[in-house]
């Protein structure tokens, strides 16, 4: 853990600007967050916890509906945590990109047995959050890691060095991860236009962010893998 802590230090003392605000362009929904702590899972120390609050704002200029990530029986709807490393290019003093690296995760069970109730003509409470412009809405979330599934090895070329390969970068910890949720309907429905025919019943009480194939999708701002960025 006191390895986690200085890299994201170090991060943090080379980058000033850890998370720049990402808004999506069409809704003006933001998705941001941060670690509150690290844990390990079990005994043998091999698998870690990630606990963590995340935020979603309006930044828009109308209602927004999401679907509540809160809800027993929803799960979050964590499906994706997308890993950046970096490395420290002594020569020209900065921390440069080396690669990513992706860890997938299912939907809850239970998730099939939810997605008929939204079929409704008004947003099901408790099972959706309307955020008005310019409101907030938080929850905790976390996720499970085996820690040999986070360590990697990269190369990369340094410029500065006539483009030499560096052939073996090695690293514990990424710098830094964007989170990713998704509530997919169509497994569950036959009708693959069902998130779109959502949006015409509800466009009175807000916009429902629509991805395509019939998934409702949304990716997070970048933020630490250690704990001490706060939004």
């Amino acid at each position: 853990m006191e390895k986690i802590i200085k890299i994201s230090v170090l991060i943090v003392l080379l980058i000033p600007a850890v998370v720049n605000a990402q808004v999506d362009s069409e809704s003006g929904l933001i998705l941001r967050g941060h670690v509150n702590a690290t844990s390990y899972a079990d005994t043998d120390r091999k698998m870690l916890i990630k606990w963590l609050t995340m935020e979603f704002e309006n930044k828009g200029t109308k209602p927004l509906i999401i679907i509540n990530p809160s809800f027993p029986g929803n799960g979050t709807g964590l499906s994706k945590v997308t890993f950046q490393y970096l490395a420290f290019d002594r020569a020209r003093r900065k921390l440069i990109d080396v690669g990513e690296r992706e860890q997938k995760f299912r939907p809850a069970k239970s998730w099939s047995n939810v997605v008929p109730m939204f079929d409704d003509n008004k947003p099901p409470e408790n099972l959706t959050v309307i955020l008005k412009p310019g409101e907030k809405f938080s929850f905790q979330d976390s996720f499970k890691i085996a820690e040999s599934d986070v360590s990697t090895c990269y190369s990369f070329t340094n410029d500065a060095f006539k483009k030499q390969s560096i052939p073996r970068y090695c690293t514990d910890v990424p710098g830094f991860m964007r989170l990713t949720y998704e509530f997919s309907f169509l497994p569950y429905l036959p009708n693959p236009n069902f998130l779109e025919e959502l949006n015409s019943k509800w466009k009175r009480y807000g916009y429902l962010p629509v991805g395509i194939n019939g998934t409702y999708k949304i990716v997070s701002e970048r933020m630490l893998w250690g704990s001490i960025n706060r939004f």
